[in-house]
């Protein structure tokens, strides 16, 4: 007789059997082994002729479910129950989630056990924490349960009501998700906004400068006389001025200039040190694993969150589902000792960090993600290779990197004033000096805008510098950017949209269906993303609502807390659903900033340009920014008239403020 111990990825069990040895026998469950039938052949006999049974949810009977087994699970669970027989006690050791929860719940359901039936989760799989876990063991916590169930039949009721309305409206085959729908409306919306974008051209003025001590570095024009320079950040969407009193520099006049400050000797006027002291980022959760995974790495959420499983079921990391960024003691132990044997004493501070989630839905149950055991183990120590040791080591160093010192230093603002012949002008140059390097000398976090600011040599006001060479850079404003994957999961996670674990899954399944594009890293929705945004914005407004959503996940949560409760939650979504369904809307053209004298339709995988009797189908792959009103025009024949150059407005003079002055220099701008 023995003790049988139930997890769920097969790859767990050869280690777990050498911790816990003789009187344990190790098994899998796959995942999970009931759920919502997923084909007709899963419905039982005695469910073939009830009208709901397809759904799985008997919404006029409290939203009963009815679960079945898993077609490709029937063998496995034969097995877990002759192993269950022979058992004196049964452990379930799926992971510590909402998902493993009910995993437990489900396997404890087949297998009707006749012996003991306890639950335990265990965060890393080390020796201790798994003989710990089997010493703790627990009930299933069934308000975990209601939880995860209560997801899932949302999900089902959206994707199974709202999936059949959108394709006979747009084409076959298309789906809607709770969450998915909302990431790709992010996408839509940003495309969107691309194209309602108006760019203005203008020139900056870049400047080699020379100190009389010999040193040289970069400045950047940003006054005549006494008007500022326009910089990008002071045109509006449409290409205007926000305010009046900036200079649009033009390409002959930023000539004339350069040509008259070649030479030149300019003197500093003002100089402003302002000191900074920069702590280091959380340990990873699993939004921000995905996040720097894609920065640093260029993996895609599914592929972080492959390795990183694989990491854990290998013991190399603790669990990679979480919300929190707490470390335990141990943990803070080991990461302290691991900093001080690399820079040795003083290289932490006094008192470990502690970190708290900035998400106010967050599920803090679990650790950060980092290295398990009492003791970390160096990269070069863990024997793996390729992906897996790439992104050991960015989570090694994250861990460490957090309990470390800040860095210190300062930012500089100089302002540099000279007379040409064309009247007084002004450069400006920022630079940032890190005096104590701390966490960075280790690790920095990564994002979409990066500081590459470098130091400013040390000046005195009143000091000259002569004018070495100059440079005029024509350029545009540039409409909002893109998301990449990981900007796309870190919208998301501040929306308090869905839970970080299924962020990979949405991003695989919206690429798949063809919602949105990739090209590099960039994420580009696609006239099919577009158009099933805008039907079911018509249709189901309230369920793609970023504030509805948020909401909805915020009542998942009180579920699992015990606070709220399964069946007014669901009938509250049904309440708001059902109306809509009964009234769907037929698709109409799509609504296209700069095309409404035009018609587009969007059918069966093409987009139908249309004006009067003309038309032309175009691929519905095309970026959608690409279809200006000019080029509409030009596939349908249509006289593109030369579009008169727009006026640039004067800017009046203004006197400098010092505030305006440091916002306006923008070196490399």
């Amino acid at each position: 007789m023995s003790i049988l111990v139930i997890v769920e990825s097969p790859a767990k069990i050869k280690k777990i059997s050498s911790y816990l040895g003789q009187g344990y026998v190790i098994a899998a469950s796959f995942g999970h082994v009931r759920d919502l039938p997923s084909s007709k052949a899963e419905i039982p006999q005695s469910h073939q002729n009830v009208p709901w049974a397809m759904l799985g949810i008997d919404v006029a009977n409290n939203f009963k479910p009815l679960y079945v087994p898993s077609s490709s699970k029937i063998q496995q669970i034969e097995r877990l129950k002759l192993l269950a027989q022979s058992a004196t006690q049964i452990l379930l050791a799926t992971d510590p989630d909402r998902e493993g929860e009910a995993i437990a719940w489900h396997l404890e359901q087949v297998l009707k056990p006749t012996v003991p039936t306890l639950r335990i989760t265990f965060n890393e799989i080390t020796e201790d924490a798994v003989k710990k876990a089997v010493q703790n063991p627990r009930q299933i916590d069934l308000q975990l349960v209601a939880a995860q169930a209560t997801r899932r039949m949302v999900d089902r009721l959206f994707g199974f009501k709202v999936s059949p309305v959108l394709s006979r409206a747009l084409e076959p085959k298309l789906s809607a998700g709770r969450v998915q729908s909302v990431a790709v409306k992010l996408l839509a919306e940003r495309e969107l906004e691309r194209m309602r974008f108006g760019s203005a051209s203008y020139c900056q003025l870049y400047a080699d400068l020379k100190l009389e001590a010999g040193v040289s570095f970069k400045a950047q024009l940003f006054s005549v006389g006494e008007q500022l320079v326009a910089q990008g950040k002071d045109f509006n969407s449409k290409g205007q001025l926000k305010v009046a009193d900036r200079l649009i520099l033009e390409k002959k006049q930023a000539d004339e200039l350069a040509a008259a400050l070649k030479g030149q000797t300019v003197t500093v006027q003002t100089l402003e040190q302002k000191p900074f002291s920069q702590s280091p980022a959380a340990p990873f959760i699993t939004s921000s694993l995905q996040q720097e995974g894609s920065r640093k790495l260029g993996f895609s959420a599914e592929q972080t969150m492959k390795v990183a499983q694989t990491l854990y079921e290998g013991g190399h990391i603790t669990y990679m589902r979480t919300d929190s960024p707490n470390l335990s003691d141990e943990a803070l132990s080991a990461a302290r000792k691991a900093v001080l044997a690399r820079f040795g004493e003083g290289s932490v501070p006094e008192n470990p960090r502690q970190y708290a989630s900035k998400n106010s839905n967050a599920q803090e149950a679990h650790e950060a993600i980092r290295p398990s055991g009492k003791v970390f183990k160096s990269p070069e120590q863990t024997g793996l290779h390729g992906e897996f040791l790439e992104l050991y080591t960015l989570i090694y160093l994250r861990t460490l990197a957090s309990q470390m010192n800040n860095a210190e230093g300062y930012y500089t603002t100089a302002i540099l004033k000279g007379d040409t012949r064309l009247g007084p002008v002004s450069l400006g140059a920022r630079g940032k000096t890190i005096l104590e390097k701390g966490y960075l000398a280790l690790y920095q976090e990564s994002s979409d805008e990066e500081d590459n600011r470098s130091s400013l040599p040390e000046m005195q006001v009143g000091e000259s510098a002569k004018v070495q060479k100059l440079e005029v850079k024509q350029t545009k404003t540039q409409p909002p950017a893109r998301y990449s994957e990981a900007g796309l999961i870190q919208a998301l996670e501040k929306g308090g949209i869905g839970r970080p674990s299924t962020y990979a899954a949405i991003m695989a399944n919206i690429l798949q269906r063809g919602y949105c594009s990739k090209r590099k890293n960039t994420l580009i929705a696609t006239w099919k993303g577009i158009a099933v945004t805008q039907y079911l914005e018509g249709s189901f407004a309230d369920l793609l609502d970023y504030g509805f959503t948020k909401m909805m996940e915020q009542g998942l949560d009180s579920i699992a807390a015990g606070e709220g409760k399964r069946i007014p939650y669901l009938q509250a979504f049904w309440d708001t659903l059902e109306p809509k369904l009964r009234r769907p809307a037929s698709m109409s053209a799509l609504n296209v900033p700069h095309l409404e004298q035009f018609k587009l339709f969007y059918r069966s995988s093409q987009l139908e340009l249309v004006y009067g009797t003309q038309k032309i189908l175009l691929s519905s792959l095309d970026e959608p920014d690409q279809l200006t009103l000019q080029k509409a025009k030009e596939l349908l024949g249509l006289e593109v008239p030369l579009e008169a150059k727009p006026k640039k407005k004067t800017a009046k003079k203004a006197g400098k403020k010092t505030d305006e002055i440091s916002e306006a220099v923008e070196v490399g701008a």
